[in-house]
């Protein structure tokens, strides 16, 4: 059972797995039955092209269609168009140049690991441990203001949070524990600017600052290697630190529209109306629960 199989493209996982039980001959009629389950199985502009994904999702299974006969229902949507503030920018900016920065060196000190005959060091999303960095290789050494929505699109942070989850380490005893920490620090430094990139979108910078002051990976000493990333990544972010004391830090506009938009439709509706908040990460979801139960407008609810 493939879970949201609209993701089986490209070099996503679920894609390397299909690939894998296909070499092996297994999508035989003796073989497993492939079930793959989506809500959302396309995302395209036009019907044709919504069709032309939608067929080559089959193709990539080797199946087909099965839908429920929904009664259409016409619903208004309406639409709240925001737009970041100049300290989300300023702080998107920042962070994904070393998101970047942190990615390379894992990519570059996981490949030296696994060139040790006494290690094994892989991760699933290909033969080599590589975190592809499609997405920043598509706008360039230079990340603007023009090209944040490409980069942290949803779908864009989704791989890559997937890709430095999906990393494992298999060593042996000759693997000493200075190169264990290195990958946990950087898996631990890229995982948390993820967070705290999508705190800042949400809810401010703010959160963001705060969600970093939860990392333990400060304490770097001079035997780590890749000292020339790790260092600096700190000595920037205490800078920001001490820089950002003194601001008044805004709440998002995201924030302040949801935040509008929860009191209007309860105040609107009986007792039993529910608001349904979709956010990615479990921590900025506790975060903004937390947010919500605390405010005096909205914890009334």
């Amino acid at each position: 059972v493939v879970d949201e199989c609209h993701h089986t493209t490209g070099g996503h996982n679920y894609m390397l797995v299909l690939k894998e039980v296909e070499s092996e001959g297994l999508l035989t009629k003796l073989g497993p039955r492939i079930l793959g389950l989506t809500a959302s199985p396309v995302s395209a502009n036009t019907f044709k092209a919504a069709k032309t994904k939608l067929e080559n999702l089959c193709a990539i299974f080797g199946a087909g269609i099965l839908y429920p006969d929904v009664p259409f229902s016409p619903t208004t949507v309406e639409w709240n168009e925001v737009c970041r503030n100049d300290q989300q920018r300023e702080y998107a900016i920042w962070a994904l140049k070393w998101l970047k920065k942190l990615l390379d060196a894992l990519n570059r000190y996981a490949l030296t690991l696994s060139e040790d005959q006494n290690s094994q060091l892989y991760s699933y999303t290909s033969k080599e441990f590589v975190i592809s960095l499609e997405t920043f290789d598509k706008v360039g050494n230079h990340i603007s203001e023009d090209n944040l929505d490409q980069v942290l699109s949803a779908a864009a942070v989704g791989r890559l949070r997937g890709q430095i989850r999906a990393i494992d380490i298999c060593v042996q005893d000759s693997i000493d524990q200075p190169a264990l920490t290195m990958i946990d620090t950087l898996k631990q430094s890229t995982m948390l600017l993820l967070a705290s990139l999508e705190a800042s979108e949400v809810m401010g910078v703010g959160e963001a600052h705060d969600m970093l002051k939860l990392g333990n990976f400060y304490n770097a000493t001079d035997k780590l290697p890749y000292q020339e990333i790790i260092v600096p990544f700190i000595e920037s972010w205490k800078s920001r630190l001490h820089c950002f004391s003194s601001v008044d830090l805004e709440m998002s506009p995201r924030l302040k529209a949801l935040r509008r938009n929860i009191l209007q439709s309860l105040h609107n509706n009986n007792q039993d109306s529910r608001v349904l908040v979709m956010v990615n990460t479990r921590q900025v979801a506790k975060r903004l629960t937390e947010y919500l139960c605390k405010d005096e407008a909205t914890a009334v609810f």
